[in-house]
C-alpha cells in the first residue's frame, strides 16, 4: 500500500521521459495489505513474525532517438526497502489480557446483617462493572465471584459469569461501560449501558460477606477484523459497585439478638406470690427500614444457672408481635411488644433470670430504602405487668 496519487489502480507505476533520466524513483509504503476479511490474512510464525516474499516485474517500451548503429540496450531494475515501523496492524487479533484479582468490600452494612443466623434473600442484588474497553473490538468478560468471610471463601457459594462458563455473556462494547450484573436481568440504576441476567448472583450475599473476590479473566473471541496500534499500552480501567435493594424473598432470615439478665434480683421476692401468668412488655425504636417480628418460638425464659424454664409457656398478643419499619432508615418508629407467660408453677416468676428474644426481619416489608450501618434497633423500655395490679419495671 502506497500514498495516494503515488501509483495507479492495481499498484501500477508508469515512467515518463523525465522520470526515466533520474537516478531513482522513490516510493512510499505506508503499509501491507494481505487481505479484506478474515481467512485472507497472514498468520504470524511461532516468533510473531511476517515474512513478505514477491516479485516485482517491469515491462514497457523504449525509444531512443539521435543514435544511429546497432547494438542492445540493457535496462536494469533495482529496488530497495529501506527499514521501516510498522505503526498499527489491522486483522484478527485475540491479544492475551491480564487481569489482577481485585475484591469489592462490603463497608456500609449495618452489624445486624452480620449474625451467624442471618440469610439474605435479595429479589434483585446488583454488582455494578464499571469497565472502559480502548480495543476497536468488543472484549468478552468471563469471572469467578468468590465471597469471602474471615480471609476463608464461604463454600460453594461462588458464581461464575460469562460466556466461557456457559453463561450469558458479558460484553464490553469499546468505550466506556457500565455494566449491572443481577437476579432478574434488569434494573433501573441510571447510567448502565447493559444488563446480564446471573440467576444465581443472591448466592454471594445469601451469607453476608466481609468481601467478595472477583477473578476477570476478560477475552477477545472477535473474529472480525480491527485495528490495534503496536507499542501502545491498553489498559482497561475497572470498578465494581455493589447495590442491595430493600426487596426480598421468602428464604430471609435476617435476626436480632437481645436478652434481659438479671432479673432475679428483681423477682426472686416473688416466690410467696401466687401468680399463674405476667406479661413482659417491650418497648422497642427501630430506625432500620425493615419490619420485625417476635415469635414465640424465638424467646427463651432462663433461671439464675442459664437453664430454660420449659415450664413457662410463651405467647404473644396477636396485635403487638411486629417492630414498625421505619420508612426513611433515619427516623425510628417506636412500637410495643407484648409477650405472655404463663405456667402451672405458681412461683415461676421468682425463678426467671434471663429472658433472651430473637427479633426476625418479616419479608415483604422492605419500604425501598438501603441498609446502612448507621441504622439501628434498640429495645428503650422493658416491664413486667401482672394481670390484677402488679407492675415491675427491669430496665
Amino acid at each position: 500500500m502506497f500514498e495516494k496519487g503515488e501509483v495507479e489502480e492495481g499498484n501500477k507505476l508508469i515512467l515518463n521521459n523525465e522520470e526515466l533520466k533520474n537516478a531513482q524513483k522513490v516510493l512510499h509504503v505506508i503499509g501491507y495489505q494481505f487481505g479484506g476479511k478474515a481467512g485472507e490474512g497472514e498468520i504470524p510464525d511461532k516468533n510473531r513474525t511476517i515474512t513478505i516474499n514477491g516479485l516485482v516485474t517491469m515491462q514497457g517500451q523504449v525509444v531512443t532517438s539521435g543514435i544511429n548503429g546497432s547494438g542492445s540496450l540493457t535496462m536494469t531494475l533495482d529496488v530497495t526497502l529501506e527499514e521501516m515501523t510498522a505503526n498499527s496492524v489491522t486483522g484478527v487479533i485475540q491479544p492475551e489480557i491480564k487481569a489482577e484479582t481485585t475484591n469489592i468490600e462490603l463497608n456500609d452494612l449495618p452489624d445486624f446483617l452480620k449474625d451467624e443466623e442471618t440469610r439474605m434473600d435479595i429479589t434483585n442484588p446488583v454488582i455494578l462493572l464499571r469497565a472502559e474497553n480502548q480495543l476497536e473490538t468488543p472484549v468478552e468478560v468471563d469471572a469467578v465471584l468468590t465471597p469471602m468471610k474471615g480471609n476463608a471463601q464461604i463454600d460453594g457459594k461462588e458464581v461464575k459469569v460469562g460466556s466461557g462458563y456457559g453463561k450469558t455473556p458479558v460484553v464490553l462494547a469499546s468505550g466506556k461501560n457500565v455494566i449491572a450484573l443481577s437476579r432478574t436481568g434488569e434494573c433501573t440504576i441510571e447510567g448502565v449501558t447493559s444488563n446480564v441476567k446471573v440467576e444465581d448472583i443472591n448466592d454471594l450475599l445469601e451469607t453476608i460477606p466481609d468481601d467478595i473476590e472477583v477473578d476477570l479473566q476478560p477475552v477477545v473471541r472477535n473474529e472480525d477484523y480491527y485495528t490495534a496500534e503496536l507499542g501502545r499500552a491498553y489498559e482497561m480501567p475497572s470498578s465494581y459497585e455493589v447495590d442491595v435493594p430493600l426487596s426480598f424473598e421468602q428464604n430471609l432470615n435476617i435476626v436480632y439478638n437481645d436478652s434481659v439478665q438479671d432479673l432475679n434480683k428483681d423477682l426472686n421476692d416473688l416466690d410467696k406470690v401466687i401468680l399463674k401468668k405476667a406479661n413482659v412488655l417491650l418497648t422497642v425504636d427501630n430506625a432500620i427500614p425493615l419490619k420485625l417480628q417476635l415469635k414465640p418460638e424465638n424467646v427463651l425464659i432462663k433461671d439464675v444457672y442459664g437453664n430454660e424454664l420449659t415450664a413457662v409457656k410463651k405467647t404473644i398478643e396477636e396485635d403487638k408481635q411486629y417492630v414498625t419499619e421505619s420508612t426513611d432508615g433515619e427516623k425510628p418508629v417506636t412500637s410495643e411488644l407484648v409477650l405472655n407467660l404463663t405456667s402451672e408453677d405458681t412461683a415461676f416468676l421468682s425463678k426467671i433470670d434471663r429472658i433472651c428474644f430473637k427479633l426476625t426481619a418479616v419479608p415483604g416489608s422492605a419500604t425501598g430504602v438501603p441498609l446502612k450501618d448507621t441504622q439501628w434497633l434498640k429495645v428503650t423500655s422493658i416491664k413486667l405487668s401482672v394481670p390484677g395490679g402488679v407492675n415491675i419495671d427491669l430496665n
